[in-house]
């Protein structure tokens, strides 16, 4: 089966090496679309140039995962309107569940969201990442998805089948649009999670797989602050829009 696999890349360090060759090697009839960012325009066209044929890079100048992500969607959306899609990072997503992701999401003709399993071995104990991915997160999404999902806070490995995509992508622009008129800013996260409520939000059939995390997650306070406060108006935004909370009662 063809398929799209799209991922965030800086520079194109992971399209150009290791990684690159890795995911070719894993999915053979795939069309691998890299979003290049981190650098100027410019100088993101000229790496374009030079990777190998088998990808169809897509470029964004403009800083942060949320506007890669944003990028990278609107160009699938677009370009293979009738593929299913299989959304990856470079760096904590075992390539080997992206078939079993493709699966699940097609049998459905919806969504799936490998969503990552930590335990002691990948979380360190008491630290902030330990509390916001098994309670804080968890619970953040029970509440604003009326208890349709409980996701830890690395929920970025996503499958769609045909169409579905577009039907998620659709739902995600109206609750950016929706975030960005309430907090008058620009976000660096949170579009993984415009996708997921943009999906239920029209309707699509969504399912959770969890895949056993197997690098160990200790970031910055600084950044789990800001995907936390992102997260947290994207959640809103779609409760506004879909009444999420309400449904459930």
């Amino acid at each position: 089966m063809s398929f799209v696999v799209l991922f965030p890349d800086l520079e194109g360090k992971s399209a150009a090496g290791t990684f690159g060759e890795m995911l070719a090697r894993e999915c053979p009839q795939a069309t691998l679309v890299p979003i290049l960012n981190g650098s100027s325009a410019e100088k993101l066209q000229a790496i374009a140039g030079r990777l190998p044929t088998r990808f169809d890079p897509v470029v964004s100048d403009t800083m942060g995962v949320f506007a890669a992500l944003r990028a990278g969607y609107d160009y699938v959306v677009e370009q293979y309107p009738n593929m299913p899609v299989v959304r990856i990072d470079t760096a904590e997503h075992p390539l080997r569940y992206i078939q079993a992701l493709l699966e699940s999401a097609t049998v459905r003709h919806g969504m799936a969201i490998g969503d990552l399993l930590f335990g002691p071995e990948t979380l360190r104990s008491n630290s902030i990442d330990e509390f916001t991915n098994l309670n804080l997160f968890p619970e953040l999404y029970r509440h604003f998805t009326g208890g349709q999902l409980a996701l830890s806070g690395a929920y970025g490995f996503q499958a769609f089948a045909a169409g579905a995509c577009a039907k998620a992508y659709t739902g995600a622009l109206q609750i950016v649009a929706e975030a960005k008129r309430e907090t008058g800013g620009s976000m660096l996260w949170g579009f993984d999670a415009a996708m997921i409520l943009g999906a239920l939000g029209a309707g699509v059939a969504t399912q959770v797989q969890l895949i056993p995390a197997e690098e160990l997650r200790d970031r910055p306070r600084e950044k789990i602050a800001k995907q936390l406060v992102d997260t947290l108006a994207i959640c809103c935004a779609a409760n506004r829009l879909f009444n999420f909370v309400d449904k459930k009662h």
